[in-house]
């Protein structure tokens, strides 16, 4: 059955959340490919000719927007195989390697000024912060000092258990979460603000190409913004032994009876802490004369009496 390439105009978007609902609804009244430019008032989606066009204004009316009229629609060009690339031609305005939040922050921008955008990404969506930072750290953090707290509060007369930390169902727990908030802050932007997404590995084949997964792909510039990874000590015998890494340690499934902790700045610290507070013996290693070094040394001070009282 034939599909067609479709434009609509939408009025009544204000932000990147209004297009977001606007692929949404789109996508749930059978749209495909759906991209949004809440800026233009402008959806651009494939539609097969079985779907009526009512269905898709209806679609966008009951999620609190004006439809327009919809584009005669044009056939959609059928599948071809890779692209050759012409010495010259750049597709794309920018392309980004890597969908942190660095990443998005430079499509978003650079979307606004009207580039034309592709974003390639290896791995998961989103980066470090909502996938195996700042997001997840926390949650394990929050739920591990409510645990505490249940059987080390101060208040006489004031009865609570701690009965014990189910590990697994609380890292499905945090998976949940994060699935939740990479769709949101992340995956429902890329049709909100309208730039292209490719899942792929990322190489050069000359200072003008990039290879995504062996096809090729030009732009007139390329920002790689691809992040970091944690750095393994040269420790003799570590690699051997098996370890954990920041990221690692947020998937653990079964508690660990007694952890290590290599490095006492700011994640060796409160992911000590964390898996301290939920019952494993910690012990912290620092090479430096005290923990949180780049801090002033009361701060060092205070915060080696509070995790000591704690039992690390």
């Amino acid at each position: 059955m034939a599909a067609h390439r479709v434009t609509m105009r939408v009025e009544g978007m204000h932000c990147p959340d209004c297009g977001a609902r606007v692929a949404r609804a789109l996508t749930e009244a059978g749209a495909r490919d759906v991209q949004v430019d809440w800026r233009a008032g402008r959806a651009t989606f494939t539609a097969e000719e079985s779907l009526p066009p009512e269905r898709l204004t209806s679609a966008v009316a009951q999620a609190g927007y004006r439809p327009g009229p919809v584009e005669a629609p044009r056939p959609a060009p059928a599948p071809q195989g890779p692209p050759a690339i012409v010495v010259g031609e750049a597709p794309y305005d920018l392309a980004i390697i890597g969908s942190g939040a660095a990443a998005f922050a430079a499509a978003i921008r650079a979307r606004e000024l009207g580039a034309r955008v592709v974003m390639v990404e290896a791995g998961t969506l989103g980066g470090t912060c909502v996938n195996v930072g700042c997001v997840p750290s926390k949650f394990l953090l929050r739920a591990a000092e409510i645990f505490w707290q249940a059987g080390h509060h101060p208040f006489a007369g004031v009865r609570t258990q701690a009965l014990g930390v189910d590990l697994g169902a609380l890292i499905a727990q945090k998976q949940r979460l994060l699935d939740h908030l990479r769709q949101e802050k992340y995956a429902d932007l890329i049709p909100a603000y309208g730039w292209e997404f490719r899942q792929g590995t990322a190489t050069f084949a000359d200072p003008e190409t990039l290879l995504v997964d062996g096809q090729p792909l030009r732009a007139r510039a390329y920002l790689i913004a691809t992040g970091a990874s944690p750095a393994i000590p040269p420790i003799p015998g570590l690699t051997e032994a098996g370890y954990l890494t920041s990221t690692t340690a947020l998937d653990l499934t079964t508690l660990p009876r007694s952890l290590a902790v290599i490095g006492g700045n700011a994640i060796g610290l409160e992911l000590g802490q964390a898996f301290r507070r939920l019952g494993s013996q910690v012990v912290l290693f620092e090479l430096l004369p005290r923990i949180a070094p780049f801090e002033e040394p009361e701060i060092s001070q205070t915060l080696a009496e509070a995790l000591s009282a704690e039992g690390m």
